[in-house]
């Protein structure tokens, strides 16, 4: 089957099944995926499954509809992998052996697994006339620029907090975000950062985030857990740390400690309002201030002989 697939403000990705013949997008609450989104129009597109390929129709959008970076006029092929851009949201075409369980649909706006086995839409119906005008009241018109611009926008957002990112092992490739707070890390259904691996308990570690530090906790886990080839249990996090659980390796990325890095600073090194121009040029500084000092001397005892 195929679907669509996207992610939500922590990163998570999000998917979209399309098991329906037609399936409605836009911000009305009929629709059957719903995007919050201002960008958007009240009944933005439709996409088809038909015969085994996938079609996408733009309804008279405010803003279009763009497949692979371009815009469509009319019905347009989907290809496996496509990008489309709705309004500010990016979604991409996948193909995937079966529906997701119900716990997962809980992270999307469609509809329950029995709604959306609902097959009955008539072919005869698929090009039905688009909404009226009425229905894109209350839509921001932005051009292609402004919407691709309001993509990476929301995307650089998130690089403002620390993130976690699976780097091998089953879930590899998935990132996410650590917002301030508790995040709980395992195979358990309470855990916000689930990693999918057999070696990983239920409840394996916590990440607290605050202002200061982030910090690892291992929760009693059953295999242990493993920073920077040392098994710990309480330990601070520190930019481009790999962590261990099971088989399974995340990198931890923080943009506040990488960018102190890049300008030469140990982290936490400096004070405020000190930095490391200070570091760099304070010797010579000192060499200076000594001259200055040395020539005054010389004069104040030329004058007094």
């Amino acid at each position: 089957m195929f679907q669509l697939e996207s992610r939500d403000d922590l990163g998570r990705i999000l998917a979209f099944p399309l098991v329906k013949v037609r399936t409605t997008i836009g911000r009305d609450p009929n629709c059957d995926i719903v995007l919050e989104d201002e960008d958007v129009s009240r009944h933005h597109a439709r996409i088809y499954v038909m015969g085994g390929q996938v079609k996408i129709k733009d309804e008279n959008s405010a803003n279009g509809t763009y497949v692979n970076n371009a815009p469509i006029a009319d019905m347009a092929d989907l290809p496996i992998g496509g990008e489309i851009i709705i309004g500010s949201n990016l979604f991409f075409l996948r193909q995937v052996d079966a529906a997701p369980d119900e716990e997962n649909l809980q992270l999307t706006t469609m509809l329950t697994l029995d709604q959306l086995r609902d097959m009955t839409q008539s072919f005869s119906s698929l090009l039905d006339d688009a909404p009226s005008t009425a229905n894109l009241a209350d839509t921001v018109i932005l051009n292609r620029r402004e919407l691709i611009e309001n993509i990476y926008l929301k995307q650089i957002a998130f690089m403002a907090h620390p993130t976690l990112e699976i780097i091998f092992g089953p879930d590899k490739g998935r990132k996410y975000v650590l917002t301030p707070g508790e995040h709980r890390l395992g195979r358990g259904a309470n855990c916000n950062i689930r990693v999918d691996d057999p070696m990983v308990s239920g409840l394996h570690g916590t990440i607290m985030v605050d202002s200061d530090q982030t910090v690892y906790t291992d929760e009693g886990s059953r295999n242990g857990s493993i920073l920077n080839n040392k098994i710990v249990q309480t330990h601070p996090l520190r930019h481009r740390d790999v962590l261990v659980l099971g088989s399974t390796r995340l990198k931890y990325l923080n943009p506040k400690e990488k960018a102190a890095v890049a300008t030469g600073a140990p982290i936490g090194a400096y004070p405020a309002g000190g930095g490391p121009w200070l570091a760099r040029y304070g010797l010579w500084l000192g060499i200076g201030a000594a001259g200055v000092g040395l020539v005054v001397l010389l004069a104040m005892l030329f004058f007094w002989r």
